[in-house]
């Protein structure tokens, strides 16, 4: 168990640096966020845009398709899930971070892409 902590809290302030990195980008494409959870080994963030949510979950769930870290885009609407991203127990920090910042910048420019819903990305359903 202290080796899954100490790598929940790796990632948890990896992915806390790649948002505050973000931030303006996310305010200039009007993105909120919001924290849900924010714990030592528990983070749940929500970004709201337009039609669209992304979030990032960090822990050691009971029960999920990740080993510690989720990234999902969620149309509010359908409540359809467009794109996701999940780590495994194969996951390096390093594969981590790249998929988290590209999870993120594929969510800030999601509606401005054109035929975006045809674009293949890694881990898209």
């Amino acid at each position: 168990m202290k080796r899954e902590a100490t790598k929940i809290i790796e990632i948890k302030k990896e992915v806390l640096n790649i948002i505050e990195k973000k931030k303006e980008k996310l305010i200039l494409n009007n993105i909120e966020i919001e924290i849900i959870t924010n714990t030592e080994l528990n983070y749940f963030t929500i970004f709201w845009k337009n039609k669209y949510v992304a979030q990032i979950i960090i822990g050691n769930p009971d029960f999920s398709p990740y080993r510690f870290i989720c990234f999902e885009i969620i149309e509010i609407d359908s409540e359809e899930i467009i794109y996701y991203w999940y780590d495994n127990e194969y996951s390096t920090i390093q594969e981590i971070i790249e998929n988290i910042n590209n999870s993120i910048d594929y969510f800030i420019t999601y509606d401005e892409i054109p035929n975006a819903h045809n674009i293949e990305v890694k881990g898209r359903k």
